[in-house]
């Protein structure tokens, strides 16, 4: 099957073992300063003993990127002064760095044993077990760093990079997550965090499918894989073969609405609606995007009606009282519509429907002759538009900068089109 087949893409992608060490070493230079600190203050001033030396240089060598030179005068350091913690420490950050695993992993432990407190000796012999496959020991060594730092971010992917190698792609989400969570701008944590995702769905699927290749379940599935990546068409013949199965099941008509709806097809995502409340009459999120598409394809009245039962329904759906005060002005109902336009300022669904209500507003206001009202909404939304288009604008340059091309602006459009179909509630 195509989800299969993208499944197996994907693991072969991570199968190529692009490095991705680079966070790695400037974790370690960071750590090897820190190191340098804690030690005893070293200047040559101080002292002329030939550790104390050696630790100078092998630390200087270190930030210079001669790591063959930090290897060889830390490893001085170690044999002059064997008791000393971070001169194991640090000779195992330059072992890593030249690819003695296993050796690194032997440092660091001694150095742990020498002062188990030390900043990162656990996060590292995690590293270096994981280097050298040695995946039990490395998840105890990253969950004793967790231990003393819960926040520990690295900790935190290296354990969930370490699960997925034992095959624990569930365990591993889990672990990603919160790693994402106390750094969200992480690449690499976000990569491993979709990864670890995408196998422990693909574990479910492969489940299902031994247990029984023909349940609607299955096709409930790959509709959902293939709508998460935009491949609506596909999704939406997964959808339709599931409700071909599962007819009366909740939700199945629902998310094929969703899907029309992302593909323009108005009529049928109408339909599918319609389809879901026949079957889940209590499914106001339904009921919602039934409303409003009913609103923005001239059913006004029944869309109104939609509405107002889904966010009595449901208060969350805050999304509907723009579409109600829309769909009231349709009608020519205008006290009503500026009641829910009102109301959808107020209660701020989002920023795109605030400032498409205050355009709304100043129609409804120059319907009644209320020219001056009209003026002073309009602006509302023209100083919200220009707010709105200079955040994207600068994103949007921003990103172009980082891709090496000139910046562009985007042109403003109707602000009654709605780009992204539905401004859907969570």
């Amino acid at each position: 099957m195509a989800y299969q087949e993208n499944c197996r893409e994907t693991m072969a992608l991570r199968n190529r073992r692009i490095s991705r060490w680079t966070i790695l070493y400037k974790s370690a230079a960071a750590l090897l300063i820190t190191a340098c600190l804690c030690a005893p203050r070293i200047t040559a001033q101080q002292s002329d003993s030939a550790w104390e030396t050696a630790f100078r240089q092998g630390a200087q060598a270190f930030r210079d990127g001669d790591i063959q030179a930090a290897e060889k005068s830390f490893t001085q350091v170690t044999q002059l002064e064997p008791n000393f913690a971070e001169g194991h420490f640090n000779l195992g950050l330059a072992m890593q760095r030249l690819g003695h695993n296993a050796a690194a992993a032997d440092e660091f432990r001694t150095a742990l044993r020498l002062k188990p407190s030390l900043r990162g000796g656990d996060l590292f012999l995690g590293i270096a077990l994981y280097a050298s496959h040695q995946y039990k020991p490395a998840i105890l060594a990253l969950q004793r760093e967790l231990a003393h730092d819960p926040k520990d971010a690295q900790a935190m992917l290296w354990l969930g990079r370490t699960e997925l190698a034992l095959n624990d792609p569930s365990a591993a989400s889990e672990t990603l997550d919160k790693a994402a969570a106390l750094d969200p701008h992480n690449i690499d944590t976000l990569y491993y965090c979709g990864y670890a995702h995408m196998l422990a769905s693909k574990e479910a699927y492969d489940k299902m499918y031994k247990v029984n290749p023909n349940s609607w379940r299955v096709h409930e599935v790959l509709g959902q894989a293939y709508s998460e990546s935009d491949r609506y068409q596909q999704a939406i013949a997964e959808y339709q073969q599931a409700i071909k199965l599962a007819p009366r099941e909740p939700q199945l008509h629902e998310w094929l609405g969703d899907e029309y709806l992302d593909t323009s097809n108005n009529a049928k995502a109408i339909e599918a609606y319609t389809g879901e409340l026949e079957v889940f009459p209590t499914n106001y999120h339904a009921m919602y995007s039934l409303g409003m598409v009913q609103v923005e394809t001239n059913d006004a009245r029944d869309g109104v009606e939609a509405l107002r039962k889904a966010i009595a329904g449901d208060p969350t759906l805050t999304s509907a009282y723009y579409y109600l005060g829309w769909g009231e002005k349709k009608l020519g109902n205008y006290d009503a519509s500026l009641k829910y336009l009102t109301k959808t300022i107020q209660v701020r669904p989002s920023q795109d429907l605030v400032q498409r209500a205050y355009y709304q507003i100043s129609r409804v206001y120059r319907l009644v002759n209320r020219p001056a009202d009209s003026r002073a909404a309009l602006a509302q939304f023209a100083a919200l538009k220009q707010k709105s288009d200079e955040q994207r604008n600068a994103k949007l340059s921003e990103l172009m900068k980082k891709h090496g091309q000139p910046s562009a602006a985007d042109n403003s459009s109707d602000p009654n089109r709605n780009t992204t179909n539905a401004p859907k509630q969570p």
